[in-house]
């Protein structure tokens, strides 16, 4: 990958994230760790049916160590794209035992429609991808937290990720069903 290109996107996203997160992106580490605690507490005593969605990736980890120290018994979403590579699903297992999850749950979508999308529209073109991944991803989460009820979900997203991530804030409402996305890692780099 172009280092170039991944330093230059990182700036327009920082330059695009609201105040309200950009001005924690130059913390400590432990400060942010802080900050992002707080974030959890406000949510969980806002919101007490709450869930956290777990991919198995780095940031999705780091929220999910941060949440088990202040709400050990959080419910926790794991969206089985049926694309994962078997690692992915392995260390998730590891961490489930590891740290003794019992509010547990994995998703995923009636069939796998990957080669039907890929013939339909072509791999990785915006259509693809937006289509794949809203049926893939998208609709089973928010099909749990509906038959959950969660008023809220806990989410590892980092505004430096993408331009569209830096333009979120901590307590974002979403609709259908209706719950507000909580992103409590929006500020780390």
């Amino acid at each position: 990958m172009d280092q170039r290109f991944t330093k230059e996107r990182t700036k327009r996203c920082e330059d695009l994230m609201k105040p309200e997160a950009k001005q924690y992106l130059n913390l400590p580490l432990n400060q942010k760790i802080e900050k992002s605690k707080e974030v959890i507490k406000e949510a969980i005593a806002k919101y007490p049916k709450m869930g956290l969605g777990f991919s198995g990736g780095t940031d999705s980890l780091v929220l999910l160590h941060l949440t088990l120290q202040l709400y050990p018994d959080i419910p926790v979403v794991f969206v089985n794209t049926q694309h994962e590579f078997p690692e992915t699903h392995d260390f998730i297992e590891k961490v489930k035992k590891k740290w003794n999850l019992k509010n547990f749950s994995e998703v995923k979508a009636d069939e796998d429609k990957l080669d039907k999308l890929k013939e339909k529209f072509g791999f990785k073109t915006p259509e693809f991808t937006e289509i794949c991944c809203g049926y893939h991803k998208i609709a089973p989460m928010m099909k749990v937290i509906g038959d959950f009820g969660f008023a809220a979900f806990l989410v590892g997203l980092r505004g430096v990720e993408h331009e569209e991530r830096a333009k979120e804030v901590f307590f974002s409402p979403r609709k259908n069903p209706d719950h507000i996305r909580v992103h409590p890692l929006l500020f780390w780099r």
